[in-house]
């Protein structure tokens, strides 16, 4: 992390297998996205290299719902932010 837009502003809390999303992007539903990381600032998805592609950044995720019984089920509007791979 080099620069100041490389660190992070909020702490991430790392998650287990049993955390996941689900949303929409580009007409395309996703289901079942395991996350590895989660904050305030958002989370760490792992998709498919099939689907990488549609994965570029400020693609906009609709209708994002957070998969845990422990956390909201209200949908998010969430924003590709960092692509890795």
């Amino acid at each position: 992390m080099s620069t100041y837009a490389d660190r992070r502003d909020t702490r991430r809390i790392i998650v287990g297998p049993e955390f996941a999303i689900a949303f929409t992007l580009k007409g395309h539903n996703y289901r079942d996205v395991r996350i590895t990381n989660l904050s305030t600032g958002g989370c760490f998805a792992l998709v498919g290299s099939r689907d990488a592609r549609l994965f570029e950044r400020g693609a906009v995720l609709e209708g994002m719902v957070l998969l845990h019984p422990e956390l909201p089920k209200a949908p998010i509007m969430a924003t590709v932010s960092y692509v890795l791979g």
